[in-house]
């Protein structure tokens, strides 16, 4: 082999750099971008490559030929791939590329010998497609430098060219004179010109702005002041017409100043929030359970070749998980297990583990609950779009940098709970996972074992997917968390709390103690017993002697009882909400998560539990009594009387239509907002109509054709403006419940007041002042009672009224999530546990037939439905 280093013109006599490729035969695809990538690097770069595929001339002996170039080159890349990690990291069998194995081997014997060499020498490369993750372990993809070749281009290739040609992409700049305490240039008060600019132009907007408010105030002013000169009129008329044009102009030209967050933004997002729920839950207090794990049998896995790496019994504890899966080629694993047995908890501390090793540039692991997704109505990719802009609404609320993460395969998405989506449902979602996946992909799906062999068995496997087992903890296990947990005996050398039924388990002579560890070889189970002895100064000796407990059903059931009155024994020091009520509002609220799609509580549902003749008799009530109020002042006792029926029977009609969906105020930049087009222009609203008729009859009597054309132009104008002022509400935007709520309120209360002031207006020449007020007043109680918020209140009062839920109810939800009892998705709450709802649900006892109609779908679920308020 002749030996190509040649002298560069112009380079300060440096020699062109050897450079051997180091790779495994994946596929003849990859073995075919390897080869376009060694021709780039040698035609294009200039630099003196060495590959395989260019010594097939002759027969060789690879194993020699291996260890020279090896020897002679002065840099060694490793081309990152599935199989090449496979090999080079000893999960391939013997007989499985042979020649990856033999020149990993060489490679990992250099670095011991010589580190700081061979780390320079020895050049982790991501080609386009692969993954960072295919990196073999021992070249330490995360925490040494690595080099992905987006393309095979001077540009794309710049990095790693920089580093074999031993020159700083980046130079260091000439340091300048120290100038001690003195101002920068950044603080001596001068202002970049772009800077200038976007505050002239934002400063700009807010003066016309303001000039087109007060144009907007000056035309209603002088039509009121106008009274029925046609003049006048006229000329108010046209001031205020130029300044509706005027905000026309401002609102096209107004842009969405939110920035999209980065993807370190993004991690540091997740990490908080998981860290947040790890304390609630007390995860870490002691310290977290370690269930154990086996890789579960063949029945359940995909190939060997999909995955991989051969089937083994290999086996570990919780935190392993995090190794075992950064070191799957496939990048793919399912957790099963049986209800209870730690699979939302694993996900957890997996997705916390996944963010303390991730380099820069890595995948962010971001941990949903897979209840919100209906994979019939949309695709996986489509879902966690939503999913990032629900939980993590900075990213853009256009929902474009989620979609860019997702489709770029820089969010890896940790699934909670496959067992919770309906049966139907969840052969649909394995399918769709499985097409939405591309090769490299990485995820993390848990679901109870039952539910997933039947997936298996029904549909498929989760594509390359290893599957782990969650075992039930053993008596040590459950002994070494729960003594931990409890108080140190005041006397040295005394029992501890938990000493008796360990021995008890321990000795295992009769069927009550197999009972007893079942249900506590569950880490839920256990988490509870915690709560209801270790915390309290109750005495766990009564789930030995306690006949009522003789079997596990009736053990799960007491635990689950005393966990409620031990988290509500002032814990957190709020006595408003005793143990006994408690209870009894969380039993009420399990009763209404019911549906086939129900596991979360959603605020806005809370109207459709409440009975139908209430809702109706509200809704004649502020209907009637604004109809016949408003007609009876102009027109008299009898017209009002009239009023007030017609008007409380559509209004009754409308409050029995499905509940509405919360909606936020958001001034549209291009015209009414597609999703509420249909409803515009299709759809004739029964409440616009209804109010509509009433604003223009009653105008009618009073000054006839004139009183009617203008009950008509303010009607459509407080209907328009809904259309550019008010957007549907994604469920889905909200950070968490509260923000949604607020939304909606402030939604309601502003449109509310902005009927009221274009009505009152429009009516303020021909009625006296008192009415218009009225009029004012009106329009802004009948539009808040047909909002979601105001729906809420009503359903809200009720139910305090009957004792099933308090007041102030989302005080109290987020109470019981800062207790560990509730947890937040998105926009509602769920249970901490599937299981502590159905307890709940069947101590609650029996439920009323209207209780069963209500279906507090999650965010997902209940984003497609419900309808829009008048």
């Amino acid at each position: 082999m002749g030996d190509e280093r040649v002298e560069l013109a112009g380079s300060d006599n440096r020699t062109v750099p050897r450079v051997f490729v180091t790779y495994s035969h994946d596929s003849p695809e990859h073995k075919e971008l390897v080869l376009r990538f060694c021709t780039f690097l040698r035609a294009e770069a200039g630099l003196d490559v060495h590959v395989d595929r260019w010594y097939e001339d002759v027969r060789r002996d690879w194993s020699l030929w291996a260890i020279e170039q090896l020897a002679v080159a002065d840099f060694v890349l490793v081309i990152a791939s599935p199989g090449y990690r496979r090999r080079v990291d000893g999960w391939a069998a013997p007989d499985e590329g042979r020649g990856a194995q033999f020149e990993g081997a060489i490679i990992r014997d250099n670095l011991t010998r010589d580190l700081p060499s061979e780390t320079r020498r020895v050049l982790p490369v991501v080609l386009p497609g692969r993954s960072i993750s295919e990196i073999p372990a021992f070249l330490h993809g995360h925490s040494t430098s690595h080099y992905v070749i987006p393309a095979f281009t001077l540009d794309g290739a710049a990095e790693l060219l920089a580093v074999i040609a031993g020159v700083a992409r980046h130079p260091w700049p000439a340091r300048g004179r120290y100038v001690g305490a003195r101002s920068s240039p950044g603080g001596s008060g001068l202002v970049p010109w772009p800077a200038l600019l976007t505050r002239a132009r934002d400063g700009g907007t807010k003066v016309l702005s303001v000039v087109t408010g007060l144009a907007v105030l000056s035309g209603m002013a002088g039509l009121t002041w106008s009274g029925r000169d046609e003049a006048a009129v006229g000329g108010w008329t046209l001031t205020a017409l130029a300044a509706g044009v005027l905000l026309a102009v401002l609102t096209w030209r107004r842009l969405d100043s939110g920035r999209p967050g980065s993807l370190d933004e993004l991690a540091v997002a997740v990490r908080a929030q998981w860290r947040v729920e790890e304390r609630l839950r007390r995860l870490q207090d002691p310290a977290p359970m370690q269930p154990r794990w086996n890789v579960a049998g063949r029945e359940l896995q995909d190939h060997e070749a999909n995955i991989g790496i051969p089937h083994r019994n290999d086996a570990g504890r919780l935190d392993d998980v995090a190794d075992l899966f950064l070191h799957v080629p496939s990048g793919r694993l399912v957790v099963v297990g049986e209800p209870g047995a730690g699979k939302t908890v694993l996900a957890l501390r997996l997705t916390l583990a996944l963010l303390e090793r991730r380099g820069t540039g890595d995948p962010v692991p971001v941990l949903l609950s897979l209840a919100s997704w209906d994979p019939r109505r949309e695709g996986l990719r489509d879902w966690l779009a939503a999913r990032l802009v629900s939980d993590y609404a900075w990213l853009g609320w256009s929902g474009r940098f989620a979609r860019e993460l997702v489709e770029t395969g820089r969010v890896l998405p940790v699934l909670d709970g496959l067992d919770e989506m309906p049966g139907a449902v969840r052969t649909a979602a394995i399918r769709r996972i499985n097409a939405g996946l591309h090769p490299g992909d990485r995820i993390v799906l848990t679901c109870r074992r039952a539910e997933y062999a039947a997936v298996v068995e029904q549909a498929d496997v989760l594509t390359a997917a290893l599957v782990l087992e969650l075992q039930p903890l053993v008596v040590e296990e459950v002994a070494g968390y729960l003594v931990r947990t409890a108080r140190v005996p005041s006397v040295p050398g005394a029992p501890g709390k938990w000493d008796a039924v360990l021995d008890y388990l321990r000795a295992g002579a009769e069927p009550r103690a197999l009972e007893l560890l079942s249900v506590l070889g569950l880490p839920l189970m256990t988490s509870l017993a915690r709560s209801a002895y270790s915390d309290t100064t109750a005495d766990p000796i009564e789930l030995v002697v306690d006949h009522r407990l003789a079997r596990a059903t009736d053990v799960a059931d007491h635990l689950v009882g005393q966990f409620i009155p031990a988290v509500y024994d002032d814990l957190l020091g709020d006595h408003r909400w005793t143990a006994e009520r408690a209870g009894r509002w969380l039993g009420f609220l399990a009763t209404l998560i019911e549906g086939a799609d129900g596991v979360g509580f959603a605020w806005w549902e809370l109207c459709r539990a409440v009975p139908r003749v209430v809702e109706g008799a509200v809704g004649v009530l502020a209907g009637g009594l604004a109809a016949g109020l408003l007609v009876g002042s102009v027109s008299g006792a009898v017209p009002g009387l009239l009023a007030g029926v017609a008007g409380g029977a559509v209004s009754g009609v409308v409050s029995l239509s499905g509940p509405p969906l919360p909606s936020t105020v958001r001034l549209r930049a291009r015209g009414p907002d597609p999703v509420r087009r249909p409803m515009l222009f299709r759809t004739p609203p029964v409440g616009w109509l209804a109010a509509g008729a009433v604003l223009a009859g009653a105008l009618w009597f009073a000054a006839g054709p004139f009183g009617l054309a203008l009950g008509g132009f303010a009607i459509a104008l407080a209907f328009w403006l809904d259309a550019w002022f008010d957007v549907p509400a994604d469920v889905r935007d909200a950070v968490g419940p509260h923000s949604i709520l607020r939304a909606d309120r402030t939604a309601a209360l502003t449109r509310g007041a902005a009927r009221g002031v274009v009505i009152s207006a429009a009516v303020a020449p021909i009625v006296p002042l008192p009415t218009t007020i009225g009029f004012a007043l009106a329009a802004l109680v009948v539009s808040v009672a047909y909002t979601s918020w105001g729906r809420f209140v009503v359903a809200r009062g009720w139910f305090a009224l009957t004792g099933r839920l308090p007041w102030r109810l989302m005080e109290f939800l987020d109470d019981a999530h800062r207790r560990g009892v509730l947890r937040q998705a998105g926009s509602v709450h769920e249970f901490r546990h599937a299981i502590l709802r159905e307890r709940l649900r069947t101590r609650a006892g029996t439920r009323s037939k209207r209780d069963r109609t209500l279906h507090c779908r999650s965010a997902g679920g209940a984003a497609g439905t419900g309808r829009r308020h008048p």
